[in-house]
């Protein structure tokens, strides 16, 4: 039986693509690179975020190189998230829908810490959520480590637990921390790439709340 639900949130529940990737081009232009579709992007698209950037061809191994790119990232993607990316569609009346049915619902994301709690407090859907694990820097290197720890310190049990994302490092997640994986096909990565797994794909809300009333 399902009781809990934890979600990605870059991707899943934010509709953030257009900004990462709007971004990410200016850093291609601005290392000297060339630039690569939306459709490589979301093809190639993976976690830790550091050997994406290699795989694409940033220096990240002249020592402050990565850290640089990630800052430059960080200070643009906060200053223009809020105008720029949206919650995907239908995301809030499935979450009103799984709140009242008594789920639990959570967040598990590599976001940064502070600027997740400013995004729910603007986006204003802190209100569902029972908890979340996040970052405590700006370098998005993964999360298995502390969404294991969230739900040892929560009492929380993995096999009355699912997990839905957008990428494949999400199911790679879900797999370790032992949450059965639920992918999204309208985030960072594209449906061909999240098939290279077996999971179940939805592609929109309606359906994710179909899957869950039905499992």
């Amino acid at each position: 039986m399902i009781r809990n639900i934890f979600f990605d949130f870059n991707g899943t529940i934010l509709d953030d693509l257009q900004v990462c990737f709007e971004i990410e081009s200016e850093m291609f232009e601005m290392e000297g690179l060339p630039q690569i579709s939306i459709d490589f992007y979301k093809d190639n698209f993976s976690f830790p975020v550091k050997e994406y950037y290699r795989k694409v061809g940033f220096d990240v191994d002249t020592e402050g190189n990565y850290d640089r790119l990630a800052k430059y990232f960080f200070s643009e993607y906060t200053k223009r998230q809020q105008a720029e990316s949206k919650l995907h569609d239908g995301l809030v009346e499935c979450l009103e829908k799984l709140k009242n049915d008594g789920y639990k619902l959570f967040i598990l994301t590599a976001t940064e810490r502070k600027l997740l709690i400013e995004q729910l407090k603007y986006l204003g859907i802190a209100g569902f959520f029972d908890g979340f694990a996040a970052c405590d820097d700006i370098h998005a290197g993964g999360k298995i480590e502390y969404g294991r720890d969230f739900i040892k310190e929560n009492n929380l049990d993995p096999k009355e637990s699912i997990m839905i994302g957008d990428c494949i490092h999400d199911y790679e997640v879900a797999v370790e921390i032992g949450l059965k994986p639920v992918l999204f096909s309208q985030g960072h990565n594209s449906l061909k790439t999240l098939k290279q797994v077996e999971a179940p794909i939805v592609n929109s809300y309606e359906e994710f709340y179909e899957f869950v009333k039905n499992s």
